[in-house]
């Protein structure tokens, strides 16, 4: 049986699935208009945002499963080379503490909130603890051939795993 996102919503009534990528910036974000509100770095604008967004979507008693940002694969190489990287792609690489900063926000929040829930999957593909990590098959291709996107071969693969940490996850 494959996973479709209507199998997934039929397995798991009243949870909502999230995997939400790293934005934590290095910058000052000023207080809203009109508020006396301090200065806050953009982790704590972050926190506040999140923490709204889950008091928002478990108001009705849902739990909300966050996935936790992964570390990028070794293909990351075919489309980030020296010569030529975006700036975001490069961060991607090059700025891990942006995505440990975000998971942590994860698991602190989780903590505190028991409809909120955060798993990993980047165990299952990635064999080493190495950024960009190692995420060979045995037969020498990339789980992520770009880094980031699963192949279309190993896609049921993470599926079925991601699938039974859901459901782990919303049954504790």
């Amino acid at each position: 049986m494959s996973l479709t996102p209507r199998r997934l919503l039929l397995l798991l009534p009243m949870a909502l699935v999230l995997g939400v990528g790293t934005g934590c910036a290095q910058v000052d974000v000023a207080a809203p208009a009109g508020t006396a509100a301090p200065v806050r770095t953009a982790a704590q604008a972050q926190r506040m945002s999140l923490r709204t967004t889950i008091a928002r979507l478990t108001s009705g008693g849902a739990k909300v499963v966050f996935v936790k940002t992964d570390r990028p694969g070794q293909g990351m190489a075919t489309r980030c080379t020296p010569a030529a990287c975006t700036p975001f792609l490069k961060r991607l690489v090059t700025q891990d503490e942006l995505r440990i900063t975000w998971n942590k926000i994860l698991d602190e929040e989780a903590a505190l909130n028991p409809k909120m829930k955060v798993i990993a999957l980047d165990d299952v593909y990635c064999k080493d603890a190495a950024e960009p990590c190692n995420d060979r098959l045995p037969d020498g291709t990339f789980a992520r051939p770009d880094g980031t996107h699963f192949s279309k071969a190993y896609m049921p693969v993470v599926a079925k795993v991601l699938a039974a940490r859901i459901a782990s996850a919303v049954a504790s």
